[in-house]
């Protein structure tokens, strides 16, 4: 044991620069075109193109520009996709506005990349990630709540740093809440093919990113990177860029959801052809299409109260269903229209919806309260316990009410 503490406290001791024990870092040579050396393992590139005009078109006066001045859209490409203090990040990149000084021009689009060449250049990727972080006004990502920004947090604390105290959203919920219900899932690619309109080809699939860099590690980890990985970059690339776009298109349904472009729908009935246009480098600039079809319920839950009562009023008269009908009743009764009474009484009449007919009781007793409002509500109540299709459970919680109600009246 004591010969295992010797070995330990020499290990320690060893200087940790490979300059103090005489290795010499070999040049990283030529860097790939469009691509610089930051560091002896770490390259960055940066491309800058115009945000697709038709695209901006549509959202111009519903989003601010200048609220995404720093604003990064950031994603990383992991050497595997558990996680965990094995994972490191061997590509991490971010999409930025950057609005024009000038009035009526269309904002352009800043996308960066740092690409790790092998593992033991992490600790200056690192160095360069933290003053750009700092440097930012916010940081969004989609599932990076629960992935991507835990595994950086990780990397920085076995490096002894503290990440950056910045600001951080995720548009996955929020994703979710407009498109789950229509969409057969909320992934990124989905989003991308239905709502942004983009439908990538020869990409290259997330799972297959972490074995594609471990291969070109194994090849010799060699200056020219873009090559093997050209597809791994693209992709890299791709996702930031529509990220942004995300961004900003969700932003736009918060801010306005009573705009023109949105058309709320309870299903989605039919896949529109996407018509997504070239952008540079591979890339493909998003097209929404003459409307964005959003989910009723997720539309709705961005609305005032009097929106969601003229929605939910329509959506009744288009199909008077229990469930709209007690949405619609539950936003009345907080609005204190007696309406609610009437589709109430219209749900338990037309369709004996317990639901409904709580409500109803309810209101007849807390609200109303008159003699004629407790005679009815225990005509009611004797109604319901009259009839078979009612649970145990139910049954005893109208007797109580009924005793409530007996003694009042």
């Amino acid at each position: 044991m004591e010969d295992l503490w010797e070995r330990l406290r020499a290990v320690r001791a060893r200087p940790t620069d490979p300059h103090d024990v005489g290795v010499e870092v070999q040049s990283a040579g030529p860097a790939p075109p469009g691509w610089e050396w930051v560091a002896p393992m770490v390259a960055r590139r940066t491309l800058i193109f115009e945000l697709e005009s038709v695209f901006w078109g549509q959202l111009e006066g519903l989003v601010d520009a200048q609220q995404w001045q720093d604003v990064l859209c950031f994603d990383t490409e992991t050497t595997g996709l558990s996680g965990g203090a094995g994972t490191v990040a061997f590509l991490v990149g971010w999409a930025k506005l950057l609005p024009s000084r000038e009035e009526n021009c269309i904002p352009k689009v800043q996308v960066d990349q740092w690409f790790l060449r092998d593992l033991p250049g992490e600790p200056e990727l690192l160095n360069l990630l933290d003053a750009e972080f700092r440097a930012s006004r916010s940081l969004v990502s989609f599932n990076g709540a629960s992935f991507d920004l835990p595994l950086l947090k990780t990397r920085w604390v076995l490096s002894g740093r503290t990440f950056p105290d910045v600001v951080h959203r995720d548009d996955l919920p929020v994703a979710r809440r407009l498109w789950k219900r229509i969409l057969s899932s909320c992934r990124l690619g989905q989003l991308e093919q239905d709502v942004l309109g983009v439908q990538r080809k020869d990409d290259v699939p997330g799972s297959l990113v972490p074995e594609l860099w471990f291969s070109y590690l194994r090849c010799g980890a060699a200056a020219d990177f873009a090559t093997p990985l050209e597809g791994v970059l693209r992709h890299h690339a791709q996702d930031v860029y529509s990220l942004l776009c995300l961004d900003l298109l969700i932003h736009a349904v918060s801010r306005q959801p009573g705009h023109n472009l949105w058309q709320p729908v309870h299903q989605y009935e039919q896949r529109r052809r996407p018509l997504a246009r070239l952008a540079p480098w591979g890339m493909l600039h998003p097209d929404l299409g003459s409307r964005v079809l959003v989910d009723f319920w997720g539309w709705l839950a961005l609305q005032s109260s009097l929106e969601k009562v003229r929605a939910l009023e329509a959506a009744w008269q288009w199909n008077p269903n229990a469930v709209v009908g007690l949405a619609w009743g539950q936003t009345l009764k907080r609005l204190g229209d007696i309406r609610a009474l009437k589709v109430w009484e219209f749900l338990w009449d037309n369709s004996r919806c317990l639901p409904a007919l709580v409500e109803t009781l309810k209101w007849l007793e807390h609200r109303d309260r008159s003699p004629e409002a407790l005679t009815k509500a225990l005509r009611l109540v004797a109604q319901a316990q009259e009839g078979a299709a009612i649970t145990q459970k139910d049954r005893q919680a109208l007797q109580k009410r009924r005793l409530r109600l007996e003694k009042r009246g």
